[in-house]
């Protein structure tokens, strides 16, 4: 199997979709932190790099493009693969000289990977950007300049620990990637357009958080009077 896992690699490091897929997210990223470098140029934003940080809920407009483009831009990597090799031919092709679970394992890994490349090196392209002009210092628990709350990721660990607190949500990124990245392999399953495979994770995505914004609303739910956001 590692040879196939090999060959995927090859593919997928070759694919012009996976290079899109990722300057697209780092442009994002880009213009997010164009945004907060406008907003430091005006001496309004000297606060540490963490609270800017898209992770930590940064209010701009690449951050909340980026969390709602982000399925399809992990899916565009190399989800749409499996389409082309049911088209093409070449999925009966390879089946027929190793087992489908070999193959199938093999593609999901590399799709998984390719997801996660693309979501964690767009943060940490992110963070760099930001350290060009902003303040690497712990944040202050006292300041109101932060989104983080009680339900956040870590938010202990945030305040006391920040570049260890960054370093995890890059692996909670990585993983995030590879799961909505294998979400479009699985559609792609079941068709032979590509495009589909790609698209679906969005709209699941999107569908997802209007049903959890609904709820939120209906049931105002929350632990010790914190709102519990159901949302991604």
């Amino acid at each position: 199997m590692f040879s196939i896992i090999k060959f995927e690699w090859r593919r997928m490091i070759s694919s012009r979709s996976f290079w899109i897929a990722l300057l697209i997210s780092c442009g994002m990223a880009a213009i997010a932190s164009i945004e907060q470098y406008n907003i430091y140029c005006d001496g309004m934003d000297h606060i540490s790099l963490f609270y800017r940080w898209l992770p930590s809920g940064a209010l701009s407009f690449g951050a909340n493009y980026f969390y709602i483009i982000i399925p399809a831009i992990c899916s565009l990597g190399f989800s749409h693969s499996i389409c082309n090799d049911r088209k093409t031919g070449y999925w009966c092709q390879i089946c027929s000289r190793t087992s489908k679970k070999q193959y199938f394992a093999a593609k999901y890994i590399v799709t998984f990977v390719s997801g996660g490349i693309i979501f964690a090196t767009t943060l940490i392209f992110h963070f760099m950007l930001l350290s060009c002009f902003m303040k690497v210092c712990l944040p202050n628990p006292a300041s109101l300049s932060t989104m983080m709350s009680p339900f956040h990721f870590a938010p202990k660990l945030f305040f006391t620990h920040s570049i260890l607190w960054a370093l995890l949500w890059c692996c909670v990124a990585f993983i995030w990637g590879g799961i909505m990245s294998c979400m479009g392999s699985a559609i792609g399953m079941f068709t032979e357009k590509g495009a589909v495979a790609v698209i679906m994770p969005f709209l699941i995505f999107i569908c997802q958080s209007i049903a959890a914004t609904y709820l939120q609303y209906k049931t105002m739910l929350s632990v010790n009077s914190h709102p519990i956001a159901l949302g991604w």
